[in-house]
């Protein structure tokens, strides 16, 4: 249910629903600034759901062995889930320093999604997300 949560930004979503008219202007800055944005709340508590899966993992491949734990094919999944949040959080803290850079050597930092080039960090990122959940 978390990463539902994330993956349609409920933070937002409720927002919209339920601010008040000066919260709406918040929330529309925010979307008008989504390259290159910092986690939101539920995304946080993805952070702290993967964390704790991979130290999960770290465990059972210490307390079982390595030849123990590839034999089983549930961890070579695990793994690769693993891996896509990793790279989630990864290109996620790239689009944010790169949008950082450019707002700091006074280039066009914000513009509308359509206009993100395709292989934008933050797009990526969504996918690695995406193809995350998929496994779990």
């Amino acid at each position: 249910m978390l990463l539902g949560a994330a993956s349609q930004r409920i933070e937002i979503l409720a927002l919209e629903w339920f601010g008040t008219d000066w919260v709406q202007d918040i929330v529309k800055e925010w979307k008008r600034k989504e390259r290159g944005a910092l986690f939101g709340i539920a995304e946080c508590g993805v952070i702290l759901y993967v964390i704790s899966l991979i130290w999960g993992e770290l465990r059972s491949l210490w307390c079982d062995g390595l030849e123990e734990y590839i034999s089983d094919l549930w961890n070579i999944v695990d793994f690769i889930t693993n891996m896509f949040y990793v790279l989630w959080l990864a290109l996620r803290m790239t689009s944010f320093y790169i949008c950082w850079r450019d707002e700091r050597e006074g280039k066009r930092t914000w513009y509308p999604r359509e206009e993100w080039d395709t292989f934008e960090p933050m797009l990526l990122s969504e996918g690695a997300f995406a193809a995350g959940m998929i496994f779990r």
